[in-house]
């Protein structure tokens, strides 16, 4: 039994199966059919939807998701808004009205989405700029009105006084007080602490552990694999915490890549907001967390080569022991990690030293929302106008995530202004990636060579 508030009450329902997604849950057993199907992987945002939460301060928080990578059973002790819930009778919600009076809908198939992805937005910015309305609008596509129109409705719409501020006070009571069930459907468990986590790992060693699940429901929606056991950090408060002391990061395995973004900004760790500026959209990064997309262990997943640089280890935790591996030693082969059948990820920690020399690059067939051909994360210090602690992660270049063993060898204590291209061509012959759809051996050496002496390079114009 799942417990949620939706459209001004609390509402319970049973589901289908542990891996019953919230898209369906809405389309066939609600009869909600708003909310629409497009690609099914997180990419169309035809499918968004708007979840409520409580944050800290007990205040609202807004956030945009995909419902078509979302198991049902994690909507238990939260807010649901679909479009549906916008217009009060013949009343419509200023955003409805918005779309309509600046012409921001033809077909009208991808509308809910971008006015639900809005609607996040303007509850947690009432007056964003257009960079924001961007981001925001990143993960929805649409083939026929262009986007002039939308941005325009979305910016000019007034949200300031819409029924769910109206309706804000009943809300943070009920989200207070919702019954919140560790087993909200059979074969899935959302445990609160940490040590509850272990015990089911130890329980059930086969089990697929879910931190965000954005790329392992792809299993379950276009596989159709079923699973006996799925267990959801999302629900322990020590995974969500989230630290940054004197350049020290400490990181849950369970908070989303969104706080990071948000805190690498406010760090000015230029690097890392880059790097999830590109990755995948608002939607996604809502969703998806760190320790999910460390222990996903792929080997073209975008944060692993800026970690592996920065020298991360990570916090293992089972009933036995609690035991910390370095990123660099985590990742054994293609999808295979240290990470005992037991285990668990809790914590990320890395440092980032204040006048280190940071750059990431993802080289990719579109700049936003795409998966890497190639990923470059360089960080090393000047000394007296020498490299020093010279690291490079790379991903796409091997079966996991590596470091550029050699090339680091090979430049370290060197003058960046000596440095040529062929120097750090042939110090890559070290690694032989793959060949696949997205670019082929030659051109991911070619590239990953260019990317890394454009970053070493840069040193001289930063110095």
């Amino acid at each position: 039994m799942i417990s949620y508030w939706k459209n001004g009450s609390v509402q319970q329902d049973r589901t289908l199966s542990n891996t019953q997604t919230l898209l369906e849950f809405l389309r066939d057993t609600k009869r909600l059919t708003g909310t629409k199907e497009g690609c099914a992987s997180g990419d169309c945002g035809a499918c968004t939807v708007v979840l409520v939460t409580l944050d800290a301060d007990e205040k609202l928080c807004y956030e945009a998701v995909n419902s078509c990578l979302m198991p049902v059973a994690e909507l238990d002790g939260k807010a649901l808004i679909t479009v549906e819930d916008l217009a009060q009778g013949d009343q419509l919600h200023p955003l409805q009205q918005a779309f309509i009076d600046y012409h921001a809908s033809q077909c009208g198939f991808c509308t809910p989405g971008f006015i639900l992805s809005a609607l996040a937005l303007k509850k947690q910015h009432p007056s964003p700029d257009i960079e924001a309305i961007d981001e925001a609008l990143g993960g929805n596509l649409c083939r026929c009105t262009g986007y002039s129109p939308i941005i325009k409705a979305v910016l000019l719409a007034d949200c300031t006084n819409d029924r769910f501020t109206q309706l804000e006070a009943s809300l943070v009571d009920s989200l207070k007080h919702l019954n919140r069930n560790d087993d909200p459907v059979t074969g899935f468990h959302q445990p609160s602490t940490l040590e509850a986590l272990c015990c089911l790992k130890a329980e059930y060693p086969e089990s697929v552990l879910l931190s965000g699940g954005t790329d392992w429901m792809l299993r379950a929606t276009q596989g159709l694999e079923r699973v006996e056991t799925l267990i959801s950090t999302e629900k322990i408060a020590a995974l969500h915490q989230l630290t940054v002391e004197q350049g020290c990061w400490s990181v849950g395995a369970a908070v989303s890549l969104t706080r990071i973004k948000e805190q690498a900004k406010v760090s000015g760790f230029a690097a890392l907001d880059q790097l999830l500026s590109r990755f995948a959209s608002q939607q996604i990064r809502n969703r998806a967390t760190l320790g999910g997309s460390i222990g996903n262990a792929s080997p073209i997943g975008d944060l692993a080569p800026l970690l592996l640089a920065l020298q991360a280890d990570l916090t293992l935790n089972s009933v036995q022991q609690e035991r910390t591996v370095a990123l660099e030693d985590f990742f054994l082969g293609y999808k295979h990690t240290a990470l005992q059948s037991n285990e668990v990820i809790s914590q990320i920690h890395f440092r980032v030293e204040e006048g280190a020399h940071i750059y990431f690059e993802k080289v990719s067939k579109r700049i936003d929302d795409d998966i890497s051909a190639v990923a470059v994360a360089t960080h090393y210090t000047l000394d007296e106008g020498r490299i020093h602690g010279l690291l490079i992660g790379l991903g796409g270049m091997a079966a996991t995530p590596v470091l550029a063993k050699d090339v680091m060898t090979a430049f370290e204590d060197v003058d960046p202004t000596t440095i040529t291209l062929e120097q750090i061509s042939s110090a890559l012959s070290e690694l032989t990636p793959m060949s696949d759809l997205r670019g082929s051996a030659e051109y991911r050496l070619t590239v990953c060579a260019r990317v890394i002496h454009h970053h070493l390079t840069r040193a001289e114009v930063s110095a």
